[in-house]
């Protein structure tokens, strides 16, 4: 009795003993064989997936194995991914020629996180391996050849700031319109991250990423509209009042509704043209600038197509445009118009081009 009690516990103590345990099992690994190691030029044919079962301890025959993978072929047909084989009968190796991202899509993400300055290194390798997850292992490979992460300007790991953690309180409170509050930080002489002010309470718009930083462009009582690197943000939470309820998000100011969509979502794209070097204000100025006319490309793509109207000169030579912008503090809008030197120049309004000479002037006499 006790031999044929342990034979029917056996299944108990390892379901892959179990052979009705086998079908769901093996299309599992199965559908991971052709995700990790195919891809259009990589293949597996129905006899390899066959042993690399039984290295799995599950037995399945070729033959089936070509069943199971027509049925995997249909569930992709939905377009989430296609598998495909070159040969007639599973010779020439089944393929997934086709998945939710190419390596086109997974380079694009890759060189986003190894360029993304505010993701310290350890945690840039991380996201790069889990990016990797995404394609085939053999264009995993690529990715370790063509994405490079070290020698980059990034933030210091001993000061790292749960920047993940920071995205998923943001994004929480725009999706259910409510304020957010944090403490936000600056760097001393010592490169310590230290508070900057007091807790603010700010309404959140949206996140922008900008010079390969990451903003939360946001209003405050105080600074009206401004921009907040993430990577300085600390102890983010949702206020709430007396009775515990959450402070409901203040309106968009009417500038920045958008026109043609939802009028409660804010106009990030008319919002960044006026803006420089993501220095936020709320006073928008009309501004007649001149550039020659090498400079078409380099004007269309800060200002946009749509939004910019091009005046050529007589000669040719040179064009002005009229365009929004945030004049608060215009030192940053003219750092950007002062390295085009004598190929820009500001035409109106009157007192901005007087502040832009005087800056000219006071940068002079900074180098005497």
């Amino acid at each position: 009795m006790a031999n044929k009690n342990d034979g029917k516990n056996k299944a108990l103590d390892d379901p892959r003993d179990d052979k009705t345990y086998d079908q769901p099992l093996a299309i599992m690994h199965i559908f991971r064989m052709l995700y990790e190691f195919t891809d259009e030029q990589h293949g597996l044919t129905s006899g390899e997936i066959s042993e690399r079962l039984a290295a799995l301890r599950i037995s399945l025959k070729p033959v089936t194995v070509r069943r199971y993978i027509d049925l995997l072929a249909d569930m992709g047909s939905s377009g989430s991914f296609e598998i495909e084989c070159p040969g007639q009968g599973g010779r020439g190796g089944y393929r997934m020629v086709s998945r939710e991202f190419d390596i086109s899509e997974v380079k694009l993400l890759a060189d986003a996180v190894a360029g993304a300055k505010f993701i310290p290194e350890k945690e840039a390798s991380s996201l790069l391996k889990k990016l990797r997850t995404l394609v085939s292992a053999e264009q995993g490979k690529l990715l370790n050849r063509t994405v490079f992460i070290n020698g980059r300007p990034r933030t210091s790991n001993r000061d790292i700031v749960d920047i993940k953690n920071n995205v998923d309180w943001i994004h929480y409170a725009i999706s259910e319109h409510t304020q957010l509050e944090f403490r936000y930080y600056q760097f001393n002489v010592k490169k310590e991250l230290v508070p900057r002010g007091e807790t603010r309470i700010c309404t959140p718009y949206a996140l922008v990423w900008s010079e390969d930083r990451y903003y939360l462009v946001a209003s405050h009582p105080a600074y009206g509209i401004a921009n907040y690197r993430v990577d300085h943000m600390k102890k983010l939470t949702i206020p709430t009042d007396k009775k515990g309820r959450p402070l409901s998000a203040e309106r968009i100011p009417k500038n920045y509704i958008q026109a043609n969509g939802d009028g409660s979502k804010f106009d990030i794209p008319k919002y960044l043209r006026s803006t420089f070097s993501m220095f936020g204000g709320n006073t928008v100025e009309q501004v007649k600038l001149w550039f020659d006319s090498s400079l078409v490309g380099t004007v269309l793509d800060k200002f946009g197509h749509e939004n910019t109207f091009i005046v050529p000169d007589d000669d040719e030579k040179g064009f002005t445009v009229t365009v929004e912008v945030r004049t608060d503090a215009p030192e940053p809008f003219f750092g950007w118009l002062f390295g085009f030197g004598k190929k820009a120049k500001v035409v109106a309004p009157e007192h901005l081009k007087d502040k832009y000479c005087e800056m000219l002037r006071q940068v002079l006499d900074n180098q005497e």
